[in-house]
C-alpha cells in the first residue's frame, strides 16, 4: 500500500464546515447500567435476544444482541445498527451479571452463555462448555467474578458461536489503569473527552430477508448458482461432514464460512462516506494526542489500520502509536508493524494489525487546519494472513475501505507528538512485569492417573488430515475436538463432561510455565488461551529439512496478552504464571438446568482450579476441533517463590518458602532437559534461600522439587 495515496475524490476537497452527522459516532455504544448501590460493586441484568436492526438501508437484519434490561437501562434503538454494550469495571471492583437466555427455542442457534474474553476470572465463570452448563431459552445464569488485571477486553457467546458472534452478540469490556488520572494530567494521555472505543467487526445477511450468514453453491443439490444461504453454524456442520467423509458435506461451505462478512461494521454500523452524514465522525483540535480503544469483534478478519490525510499536501503524523491493550498499558509507547529483528511482520511500520479477538489500545497525533478530514481506514494483508487478502481465493477488500473519521476543529499546543520508547507505565508503581528473565520455572504436570494427556509444552495448530477423517480439518496436535465447544444444557455439563482429549495439558495452581505454540499450517491463525494471561517471549522460524529452526525474534518489552496471532511456519513462545483467584459461586434460579459446577461457598482462594480451553480464534476452525485445554491442578507442592535477585558476575540468588519439615533439592538445567541436583534442604520456618554465583553461565533454569 503507498501511504501517500490520496482519498477518494469526495472526501480530498478541504471542508470548511461540514452536515451534523446523521448517526452519533458512539450511536450504538451503550453503556451498561449498574443496578448496585453497594460501594465496588458492579451489578447487571442482560438478555441474549434476537431482533431485527437497521444495517445500510436494510431494515430487517436478523440480528442476536445482547441487551441491557435492568431497571434503569436506555431504552433498545434498533434503528441505527447492532445496539452493543460497552461494560466499565475497575480493578478489583465485584462483578455480577444476570443473565437470561431470551432467544427464540425454535431458532437453531439458541444454547448461549457469556465469555469474558481475556479476564483472569474464576473458573465456574469462562462461559465455555468445559465450565458451565449451556443456557437453554428461558433459563438464567448469574456470573460472579472479580477483575483483576486492567485492559481492553470484550464478551460474547461460546457456545457454538459462530452464527451468534457473526450476527451481533457482543460487547465491550473497559478496565482502566489505576494511575491514568495521573496520566492525563501530564498530558500523557488524553482526557475522556479525546478517548474513543470503536469495536470493529464485520456481517453478511440476505438482503431480501435479512437472514444472517452466507451463500453456497448446494452442489450436491445440482444447483450452478449460489442461491441458498446458510448460517455460520450450518456451514461449519456441512464443513465437518465433508471432513468426516460424510456425503452429505459440502467442501465449498469451508472456505464460504471462514470468509469474513462483507459489510464492515464499526460500533454495530456501517461506516459512510456521505459528507453529509459522515460515521463515525470525530471533532478533534489540531496537535492532540487522541486514544482510541480498538476491539476486534469480527469472526475471521484481521483489521490492517493506519490513517490518511486528503492528500499529498496536507500531510501529518500517520503513525498509531500503541500503548496498551489487552492487559493495560504498556511500559512504553510502541510502533507495531515493519520488520521487528529478523521477524517480518508483513504490514508497515506505524500501522496496527488485530486478529480476530486481538485489542490494541492506541494515540494517534491528528494535525491539519479546520475541516481537514483525517481517515482510519483498513487494507488487504499479504500471505499468510490468507482470510484478509486475496490469497486462496479471498475476495480482498476494498483499498483504504473506511472505518473512522477525524474533523479537525480549532488546534491546541499543550500535547507533544508522541514518540516510539515514550514512557507510559515505566518507572511507575504499574510499570509490567517481567516474566522473561525470570530463570525459576515449572514443567508442565504429569498426566493424572487415569485421565488421558500430554507434557508436551509445544501445541501445534494443524489443518492436515487427522486419523480417521477422510479429509483435511483444523486440529492441535491433529486430535481435533470440537466437543469442547459445546453442550445442550439441563445438566449435560455434569452428567456428560466431555473426556479430556490426548492433547490436555495440566500444571498447578502457583506454577509458571514457559510453553509454545506451533504453527504446521500456512496461514496465520489467532491463538486464544482462557484463565490466565501470556507474556510473549520470542518468534521462532520452524525448522524445515533445509534448515534448522531460528529465532526471529525476542520480545524486547513486557506485557500481558490473551490473544496472539501466529503465523504459518513459525512457532510463537510465551510464559504464563497461574495465580489463584477468589472462588465465587455462580448462580441459577431456573429449573432443571442449567446445572451449576460444584460450589461449597465463596472463598479468597481457589478460583483457578479448572478446565481452561485454548484454540484458534476463527470460530469455524474452533467448531471444527482446533481447541483443547489446559487443566489446573490444586496446589498440591505449595513452593512459593519468594524474590529473585541477578548477582553481578551472573550468578543468581533467590528466597523461597516451602512447608517446614518437608524435605526439597534444587535442581539447575541449560535446556529444560537434563536436570542436576545443585542443593537439599529441609523447609525451616521463615523461608529458605539459594545461592548459585559460579558456573551461572550454562545455567539458565531452576526448579525446587518437594
Amino acid at each position: 500500500m503507498n501511504p501517500t495515496q490520496p482519498l477518494n475524490k469526495i472526501l480530498a476537497i478541504t471542508l470548511l464546515t461540514i452536515g451534523v452527522s446523521a448517526l452519533s459516532a458512539n450511536a450504538m455504544l451503550i453503556p451498561m447500567s449498574n443496578l448496585s448501590s453497594v460501594s465496588n460493586t458492579f451489578e447487571c441484568s442482560v438478555t441474549a435476544l434476537r431482533t431485527n436492526v437497521t444495517i445500510g438501508t436494510n431494515d430487517n437484519v436478523q440480528a442476536m444482541i445482547y441487551a441491557d434490561t435492568g431497571p434503569n437501562a436506555a431504552p433498545l434503538v434498533t434503528t441505527n445498527g447492532i445496539p452493543i454494550l460497552v461494560i466499565n469495571l475497575k480493578v478489583g471492583e465485584m462483578f455480577i451479571c444476570h443473565f437470561t437466555n431470551g432467544l427464540p427455542a425454535s431458532s437453531m442457534d439458541n444454547l448461549a452463555t457469556i465469555h469474558w474474553h481475556g479476564i483472569e476470572l474464576d473458573n465456574d465463570s469462562d462461559g465455555t462448555a468445559a465450565t458451565q452448563d449451556a443456557i437453554t431459552p428461558g433459563e438464567n445464569y448469574t456470573y460472579r467474578f472479580i477483575p483483576s488485571r486492567p485492559g481492553l477486553y470484550w464478551f460474547h457467546n461460546h457456545i457454538n458461536p459462530g452464527s451468534s458472534t457473526f450476527a451481533g452478540m457482543y460487547g465491550l469490556i473497559i478496565v482502566p489503569n489505576n494511575i491514568e488520572p495521573s496520566l492525563i494530567a501530564s498530558n500523557t494521555l488524553p482526557a475522556a473527552d479525546y478517548t474513543y472505543s470503536l469495536g470493529l467487526s464485520d456481517i453478511e445477511f440476505n438482503p431480501t430477508n435479512g437472514f444472517v450468514g452466507k451463500f453456497l453453491q448446494d452442489t450436491n443439490a445440482g444447483n450452478t448458482t449460489p442461491t441458498n444461504w446458510y448460517s455460520i453454524n450450518e456451514l461449519g456442520d456441512l464443513c465437518h461432514k465433508f471432513a468426516i467423509g460424510d456425503p452429505s458435506g459440502n467442501t465449498l461451505a469451508c472456505n464460504v464460512a471462514t470468509l469474513p462478512g462483507t459489510t464492515v461494521l464499526v460500533n454495530g454500523a456501517t461506516p459512510t462516506t456521505n459528507l453529509a452524514g459522515l460515521y463515525p465522525l470525530y471533532v478533534v483540535p489540531s496537535g492532540q494526542r487522541v486514544r482510541l480503544h480498538l476491539l476486534n469483534e469480527a469472526s475471521s478478519r484481521d483489521f490492517r489500520l493506519s490513517l490518511l490525510y486528503p492528500d499529498p499536501v496536507r500531510t501529518g503524523d500517520r503513525n498509531l502509536y500503541r500503548i496498551g491493550g489487552q492487559g493495560g498499558l504498556l511500559n512504553n509507547i510502541r510502533l507495531e508493524g515493519g520488520i521487528q529483528g529478523a521477524w517480518d511482520t508483513k504490514y508497515n511500520l506505524g500501522e496496527i494489525v488485530m486478529g480476530s479477538g486481538q485489542r490494541a489500545d492506541v494515540l494517534i497525533y491528528p494535525t491539519g487546519t479546520n475541516g481537514d478530514i483525517i481517515q482510519l481506514v483498513g487494507n488487504n494483508l499479504p500471505a499468510p494472513f490468507n482470510l484478509s487478502g486475496t490469497a486462496t481465493g479471498s475476495p480482498g477488500f476494498p483499498t483504504n475501505y473506511p472505518v473512522a473519521y477525524f474533523q479537525i476543529s480549532g488546534s491546541v499546543t499543550n500535547y507533544s507528538q508522541p514518540t516510539n520508547g515514550e514512557p507510559i507505565l515505566a518507572n511507575t508503581v504499574e510499570y509490567v512485569q517481567n516474566l522473561k528473565t525470570n530463570t525459576v520455572l515449572n514443567t508442565l504436570a504429569p498426566v493424572p492417573t487415569g485421565w488421558v494427556g500430554t507434557t508436551n509444552p509445544t501445541m501445534v495448530l494443524q489443518t492436515g488430515t487427522p486419523p480417521g477423517y477422510s479429509n483435511n480439518s483444523p486440529s492441535i496436535n491433529g486430535f481435533p475436538y470440537g466437543q469442547l465447544d459445546a453442550n445442550m444444557g439441563d445438566g449435560e455439563f455434569i452428567a456428560h463432561i466431555p473426556t479430556n482429549p490426548p492433547t490436555a495439558r495440566y500444571a498447578h495452581v502457583g506454577d509458571l510455565l514457559e510453553l509454545s505454540v506451533s504453527n504446521s499450517s500456512g496461514a496465520v491463525h489467532p491463538y486464544h488461551l482462557h484463565g490466565f494471561s501470556m507474556q510473549p517471549v520470542r518468534i521462532i522460524k520452524n525448522a524445515t529439512t533445509n534448515s534448522p529452526a531460528t529465532t526471529l525474534y525476542n520480545f524486547d518489552y513486557n506485557e500481558f496478552i490473551d490473544t496472539m496471532e501466529v503465523y504459518g511456519g513459525q512457532t510463537y513462545v510465551f510464559r504464563t504464571r497461574l495465580e489463584d483467584r477468589p472462588k465465587l459461586c455462580d448462580e441459577t434460579t431456573s429449573t432443571p438446568g442449567p446445572i451449576l459446577a460444584p460450589c461449597t461457598g465463596d472463598s479468597s482462594s481457589g478460583g483457578l482450579a479448572g478446565r481452561w480451553i485454548y484454540h484458534c480464534h476463527i470460530f469455524l476452525h474452533v467448531g471444527l476441533g482446533m481447541i483443547s485445554e489446559i487443566d489446573v491442578l490444586p496446589e498440591t507442592t505449595p513452593v512459593k517463590i519468594l524474590n529473585v535477585a541477578p548477582l553481578s558476575g551472573g550468578g543468581i540468588q533467590f528466597t523461597f518458602d516451602v512447608p517446614a519439615g518437608t524435605n526439597y533439592s534444587i535442581e539447575a538445567s541449560a535446556n529444560l532437559t537434563s536436570w542436576q541436583t545443585n542443593a537439599t534442604g529441609v523447609g525451616q520456618v521463615g523461608g529458605e534461600s539459594y545461592t548459585n554465583a559460579a558456573g551461572s553461565n550454562t545455567v539458565q533454569f531452576y526448579r525446587i522439587k518437594l
